[in-house]
């Protein structure tokens, strides 16, 4: 056991154990979206990486990247640059079907926004995915990002009946969208210094 800095006790669970309890709920009839929250550097990318991806293993996945070829992300999907129907069995991960929307918003806002909409249209469209968007805030914020939260809430909302899960990861609670609230199977809480954000 151990203690946040909230004073909570937080048990300590072999990582094994927490991917098997995750396994047993990861498929679509559940709609298992994750929900990772902490600060920068606390380890969000790693438990995407290491934790949830290799649940994914025959899934179709796609990464949204929007740090222009964010090397952390190296070796997770195959790199492309526009995401198209139907894309199965050409890309990265153990059966090839992982991809890596990559755009750069401070370079080119306009073509991020729109590649980033085809994106979340094709996944909610076709169904059978799990979208992974690793700054969610850089996705759903009208001022500084791209402003496409209400079709990442589509794809929260109706998930289920499209075989889309989500796994979403932000610094702090309110970059999420509203239906991150209950829509969610898994939440992660990584270390966050506000004690009402842990709260």
């Amino acid at each position: 056991m151990m203690h946040s800095p909230a004073g909570l006790l937080i048990p300590e669970i072999d990582i094994a154990r927490v991917q098997t309890r995750c396994d047993k709920y990861w498929d679509y009839l559940s709609a298992a979206h994750h929900v990772i929250i902490a600060e920068n550097g606390a380890g969000k990318t790693y438990l995407i990486t290491r934790v949830i991806l290799p649940l994914c293993a025959l899934d179709r996945v796609l990464i949204i990247d929007v740090k222009g070829d964010d090397l952390v992300w190296a070796g997770y999907g195959k790199p492309i640059g526009r995401m198209v129907p139907g894309l199965s069995g050409t890309g990265g991960g153990p059966a090839g079907n992982w991809y890596r929307l990559v755009v750069d918003p401070l370079t080119d806002k306009a073509g991020a926004k729109r590649l980033v909409a085809e994106a979340l249209d094709i996944v909610l469209d076709e169904g059978h995915w799990v979208l992974v968007v690793d700054e969610t805030r850089a996705i759903t914020d009208r001022e500084g990002g791209l402003g496409e939260g209400a079709r990442l809430e589509n794809i929260l909302l109706r998930g289920r009946s499209r075989a889309a899960q989500v796994v979403m990861a932000a610094q702090a609670t309110e970059y999420m969208i509203p239906s991150t609230r209950n829509q969610w199977a898994f939440a992660w809480v990584g270390h966050l210094k506000d004690d009402e954000v842990i709260k």
